[in-house]
């Protein structure tokens, strides 16, 4: 092993000679010596290396510990540190919790729980915030108020008041001269106010408004105190407020509330105008609010209420444009639009609106609305099998909705419209098993006694009514209506006695405004033969209604048919001659009522051999009424009074007349044994 050192070094010695003649003559000594070491045995040599490097590792490790230089945690917490203020969150929030993890003793980790808090706070996440505010607020921590007053905010915005006013009462007393109280104090009166302590809520605003009244907690004070007034209805005193809040801090953003509040403030006022002003001045100012279109849409349902459809068509088309087709602010607006629609009548443009919702958004949260209003619409416009499909849907999507038996009784009406009479039957008795309201119930009743009625079920149209007059009298409603449709069935049904028993206590006393109903019932008595009590009805309306009224020719008319059949001939022939006396105008000459009186004197002149007087009233009905049904018989009496008149050549005329005219009447069969 030596002489293999030793042919090392003879190798580079030529190397290191003409090294070192290069060099500084003083450091030429130096090295010289080192030529030493070629007569040094190697294991020496080994040892002399060893030690060498060892002493100079010794020195190179003092020498860099001697020199002052930032520990690694410090550079990644000022790296972290960087990132939040820089917005960078997510990054941020990563390299605090990996601190954490690798420095879980070091005296700056309330600082990272404190960023660490503030980073899920502005984040949305409350809860977890807390957590770690708790942990940063510690008496020794250099933000320990900081910590706090953002703890309690947690804890409110949490919903948990408790424990903020247990938070903020503690930073009041140990911070009392603190520059930023005003908003704990806001915090205080927050927490107060979630537990329905208004009273003190209301003490701690005005200490606020009082006493820092340069903040902005101040504003918010005051729009506290406005909306306290506000739910309690003192719309005076939340206008104060809110007016006070837009005067003293024009700049607050605040201030969107305060006009959008205002507004609704004078619409509980019934105070229109104002509103609206409030309104615009909101659109005005802060055209990029979200409550801007809040306003716009409350605008548009205040031109609703006050029927000016054309303005309120304007907004709502307007917002229409501005939310995209799909979201659920939009169907509300189109909800809106629609009934302008159908305020102005415009049912067509309505029900294409809410054909488009119910046919994007069939199970839409206000479903239930949309369907009922669309199938009801679709009754008032006549499109009732539109209206039948629509209401049964209604009742099977809604099966528990409040509006259920109202279905049922559209649906009802619907089927009544289609003369489906026995499926609104059905509906109706839906109605009743569903419907708590005694109005319901009894409409639901007069549809089936109705439809009874109109097919002659008499006897089920009586059992209906009687359960309806059964209701009225226990709810002490009016009896006489539901009675005289009892009487026409039962006059209907030729069950005279049950009639009469029911209308005899009725006719000395009936209002005026039945006196039609009552004609009707009297004109089935003539008809069943009891003439008598239909004459005494007809002289009971005849007082409630003028004699030259189209009904009270009518009454005259029956009444005088009664006096002739009783054998009152001349009082008959009285009252004929008075309705022709009052049907002289030219406005009531072509009454049906002043034919049947002329043919009725007439006849009666010719059955008691007065035939120039039937002549002439005969002559008379055929000039006022050329085109009746009954001429043939006209012409056929004229012409038989003449040839008693002796007027043959006059008679000859007529029979020859109803013979061109009538060629297949009776009349003039008969006709031509007298020619």
């Amino acid at each position: 092993m030596n002489m293999k050192m030793m042919k090392f070094v003879n190798k580079i010695d030529p190397v290191f000679k003409k090294f070192l003649s290069k060099i500084d003559p003083v450091f030429k000594k130096f090295l010289s010596k080192l030529l030493f070491l070629k007569t040094i045995p190697f294991y020496k040599l080994l040892i002399l290396v060893v030690g060498c490097a060892s002493v100079g590792v010794f020195l190179a490790f003092n020498l860099l510990t001697s020199i002052p230089e930032k520990p690694e945690w410090k550079n990644y917490l000022q790296k972290a540190d960087r990132l939040y203020q820089e917005g960078k969150l997510k990054e941020a929030k990563k390299m605090y919790l990996e601190f954490k993890r690798m420095f879980p003793s070091n005296p700056r980790i309330n600082w990272v729980n404190f960023q660490l808090a503030n980073i899920l706070k502005n984040s949305g996440f409350i809860h977890r915030a807390t957590f770690f505010y708790e942990k940063a607020a510690t008496p020794d921590f250099s933000y320990y108020f900081e910590a706090k007053y953002n703890l309690a905010q947690c804890y409110q915005e949490a919903g948990e008041p408790d424990k903020a006013l247990k938070i903020a009462t503690k930073i009041i007393r140990e911070f009392p001269e603190n520059e930023k109280l005003s908003g704990v104090y806001l915090i205080l009166a927050n927490s107060l106010l979630e537990q329905s302590k208004k009273k003190e809520a209301i003490s701690i605003y005005q200490k606020i408004i009082k006493e820092y009244p340069s903040e902005h907690t101040a504003g918010e004070a005051y729009l506290k105190m406005g909306d306290i007034y506000f739910e309690e209805k003192r719309y005076s005193e939340a206008i104060l407020f809110y007016s006070s809040l837009i005067k003293e801090y024009p700049e607050n953003q605040l201030q969107e509330k305060a006009f959008f509040n205002l507004a609704r403030c004078y619409l509980a006022q019934n105070e229109q105008d104002k509103a609206l002003s409030m309104l615009f001045l909101l659109s005005e100012k802060f055209p990029h609010s979200d409550l801007f279109i809040k306003g716009l849409f409350l605008a548009g349902k205040v031109f609703l209420e006050k029927e000016e459809y054309e303005k309120a068509r304007e907004i709502f088309e307007r917002i229409s444009k501005i939310y995209p087709e799909q979201s659920p602010a939009a169907v509300e607006v189109k909800k809106k639009l629609a009934e302008v629609y159908l305020a102005e009548g415009n049912l067509s443009r309505a029900i294409a609106i809410y054909e488009k919702i119910i046919q994007k958004y069939p199970y839409h949260q206000d479903g239930e609305k949309i369907y009922f209003t669309l199938a009801s619409v679709y009754l008032t416009t006549g499109e009732y099998d539109k209206a039948i499909q629509v209401f049964q849907k209604f009742i099977h999507y809604f099966p528990l909705s409040f509006k259920l038996s109202s279905a049922y009784l559209n649906l009802a009406r619907a089927y009544f419209n289609k003369k489906l009479y026995f499926k609104a039957i059905e509906a109706f008795n839906q109605v009743m098993q569903h419907s708590s309201s005694r109005e319901e119930i009894d409409i639901a009743l007069s549809g089936i006694a109705e439809i009874y009625m109109k097919v002659g079920l008499w006897n089920e149209a009586i059992e209906c009514l009687k359960q309806k007059l059964s209701l009225a009298d226990q709810e002490k409603k009016e009896t006489l209506p539901i009675k005289i449709k009892l009487i026409n069935c039962y006059l209907k049904k030729k069950d005279l006695s049950s009639a009469k028993e029911l209308l005899l206590p009725l006719i000395k006393n009936f209002p005026k405004e039945k006196a039609l109903e009552f004609l009707e019932i009297g004109d089935l008595l003539y008809s069943a033969g009891e003439k008598e009590i239909a004459c005494s009805i007809y002289q009971k309306v005849a007082k409630f209604i003028l004699p030259e009224d189209k009904r009270g020719l009518y009454i005259l008319f029956k009444m005088a048919d009664f006096q002739k059949d009783e054998g009152r001939i001349n009082s008959a022939i009285n009252i004929y001659h008075r309705i022709l006396k009052l049907t002289e105008k030219n406005s009531l000459k072509k009454l049906p009522v002043r034919e049947k009186t002329l043919s009725r004197l007439a006849d009666f002149y010719y059955s008691t051999q007065k035939y120039q007087k039937a002549c002439g009233l005969y002559l008379k009905v055929l000039e006022e009424y050329p085109e009746s049904k009954d001429l043939d018989w006209y012409l056929y009496q004229t012409g038989n009074c003449y040839r008693h008149l002796e007027s043959y050549g006059k008679a000859k005329k007529f029979y020859l007349t109803l013979k061109e005219k009538f060629p297949q009447s009776l009349w003039t069969k008969i006709s031509e044994v007298m020619l």
